[in-house]
């Protein structure tokens, strides 16, 4: 019978990138099976096992929330948030926050996304080329520099850590990890096409994106 360990192998979580369940239903499709032998192939957990595994995300949850402290994040004015959720699996938390603390009217923008999955930094990168597309957006040789900037730029992310995006008063993308600057772009129309993926009318996620904007 299969292992525990062997399933999860196979359910390698980095396969739920942080924008899109595309890349993830074509890969996961032929793992569907393997997750369905979950219920037969492992007991049930114990209840003493269910309330640590309660008290582990209570304190995993604290942890985050004070690495993802960015000053330059928390003092904008909270617009929404919304969770991402793959299938029956959370992938990330999002939180949109602006000078003004709406959407419509605002000068200053950021965008912090808390994950709740392990995801390679290559995912994310490919998965933002994809998404421009998918919106429309052209694919320049300055869009393809970009890529590469962010390539070069983002960690691989584990549960519990964030990558925030605080526009500067130039329009330009502040990259954090967790507290880390990262790096910046600066360039106020790179600034507009990433946070398309999640603020444009034509997001995947109409839900998610009504959910930032303060829209519901």
């Amino acid at each position: 019978m299969m292992s525990l360990a062997t399933v999860r192998s196979r359910l390698n979580l980095s396969l739920l990138n942080m924008f899109s369940p595309q890349s993830a239903a074509r890969s996961l499709s032929s793992s569907v099976a393997a997750a369905m032998l979950l219920t037969v192939a492992v007991d049930m957990p114990s209840a003493a096992a269910n309330e640590a595994a309660a008290a582990s995300a209570v304190t995993t949850a604290v942890a985050a929330a004070d690495s993802c402290t960015v000053p330059a994040f928390q003092q904008l004015q909270a617009v929404g948030k919304t969770r991402l959720k793959v299938w029956f699996w959370d992938v990330y938390d999002a939180q949109l926050r602006t000078d003004t603390g709406a959407f419509s009217d605002a000068n200053q923008r950021a965008l912090q996304l808390t994950y709740l999955r392990d995801i390679d930094a290559d995912d994310l990168v490919d998965t933002t080329a994809d998404e421009w597309q998918r919106l429309g957006i052209e694919q320049t040789p300055e869009h393809q520099q970009w890529l590469q900037q962010l390539r070069e730029m983002w960690p691989n992310v584990s549960k519990g850590d964030c990558i925030t995006l605080v526009e500067t008063n130039a329009g330009d993308a502040q990259f954090y990890a967790n507290q880390e600057l990262l790096g910046e772009i600066a360039s106020a129309q790179f600034t507009d096409d990433f946070l398309a993926i999640w603020l444009d009318a034509k997001s995947r996620f109409k839900d998610e994106r009504d959910e930032l904007i303060g829209a519901k």
